[in-house]
């Protein structure tokens, strides 16, 4: 649309007024922009100074005269549409929440059942370890009442026997020692020990094993006691080897104090 040049005035409303070119340039093209002018329409109107001279098309012919009551209705149908895109807008976001929610509701919703689920498989699991746990229990309990008289006899003697054996773990006996008197023994017997481990100080506690008179033919055996195993072993470890070249030992014989039990095992 060309405007005709070195004209004040753009626009004349119906009652005559008019508005200043540069106003009405900028309203038509505000209109324009908003969609309130259609393409088939023509946006100019006519140019009035004092007498009217009008707007001329690219054709030379006079433009359409805008008037208020057509702004008026541009203005109310311009408003309608804002409206109805308003609504269908805040249509569109209410939607897109509204399944948003929901898919956040069935996602919260799978996630609790699933949860449920191996929480329930869980409490089944326990009940299972603890029934199968009772019956082992009972097992074993009725394994336990079942050990007959003879096993826990032998369980018995068995502890016995262990401390029979530490009783008598620092004793040895000397067998075919001539019998004399208490105090004639003890000199007997450390004088053997000196000879035996030369250089070693050795506590020994002695006594006669069995009653006096019970065999007048045969000298009772000397027990004796030392305060450490590792002096026991040093004494029987070095008769094996030099009590045979003492004539005058040549008739004893030293031993380890064994329980019964052992001298069946060991037969001697």
């Amino acid at each position: 649309m060309k405007f005709v040049e070195n004209y004040p005035f753009l626009v004349t409303f119906s009652n005559g007024s008019t508005l200043p070119k540069q106003h009405s340039n900028q309203y038509l093209t505000r209109m324009t922009k908003v969609g309130t002018v259609e393409e088939n329409h023509t946006e100019s109107a006519n140019y009035m100074d004092n007498g009217g001279i009008p707007a001329v098309e690219g054709n030379g012919q006079p433009g359409k005269i805008i008037t208020l009551n057509d702004l008026y209705l541009l203005m109310v149908e311009n408003h309608r549409k804002l409206d109805e895109n308003h609504r269908k807008l805040e249509k569109k976001l209410e939607d897109t929440v509204m399944e948003t929610s929901a898919e956040l509701a069935r996602k919260i919703q799978e996630s609790n059942e699933a949860l449920l689920e191996r929480v329930t498989k869980v409490e089944e699991d326990q009940v299972t370890i603890r029934q199968d746990l009772a019956k082992h229990v009972e097992e074993i309990n009725s394994t336990v009442k079942g050990f007959n008289t003879a096993v826990t006899a032998q369980i018995r003697e068995e502890i016995i026997e262990f401390e029979r054996r530490k009783q008598r773990q620092n004793n040895f006996i000397i067998f075919g020692m001539e019998e004399k008197d208490e105090q004639t023994d003890a000199k007997f017997v450390g004088t053997l020990i000196s000879k035996l481990c030369p250089g070693e100080t050795m506590k020994t506690r002695i006594s006669r094993i069995g009653k006096p008179g019970v065999f007048p033919r045969k000298a009772r055996p000397v027990l004796v006691s030392m305060d450490k195993l590792r002096d026991k072993r040093g004494v029987l470890n070095a008769a094996k080897s030099r009590i045979r070249i003492m004539p005058e030992y040549s008739k004893i014989t030293l031993k380890q104090d064994l329980t019964r039990k052992q001298r069946e095992e060991w037969q001697y």
